[in-house]
């Protein structure tokens, strides 16, 4: 049988439905701006969050296998997340040889002072 729901029900749900709102529309903020190796481990504690207010609110078990989930998740997630700033790291990092004044890189004004005594400008009339 249907009870409509107390206005302090009522009160309670809007309010979750706010804050369920908001945080959607934060983590969405977040996948714009920030990369996946950031987010995805913030998703991921979303599961340390169900279980601990699973077990708290509904007496739901925890048994030894989603423990073991929940570990192989979260350990596979910081491998992945480690991993790929190692790999962003090498490619920022320059080779050894680019980090000597004669191999680094020059601007295109130096470039072309290098190519065209011409444009060097002790050569420039005006």
């Amino acid at each position: 049988v249907w009870v409509p729901p107390s206005p302090h029900a009522l009160l309670v749900l809007t309010l979750v439905a706010l804050l369920a709102t908001a945080g959607h529309y934060t983590m969405t903020l977040a996948f714009a701006v920030a990369p996946v190796t950031v987010t995805q481990p913030v998703s991921f504690l979303q599961l340390v969050w169900a279980v601990a207010l699973g077990a708290l609110f509904f007496d739901e078990g925890v048994d030894i296998w989603v423990i073991v989930g929940g570990g192989v998740i979260l350990g596979s997630v910081t491998f992945i997340t480690w991993r790929e700033a190692m790999l962003k790291r090498r490619l920022v990092t320059p080779p050894a040889p680019a980090t000597k004044a004669r191999d680094a890189p020059v601007s295109p004004d130096d470039a072309l002072r290098r190519a065209d005594p011409a444009a060097r400008p002790e050569h420039r009339r005006g």
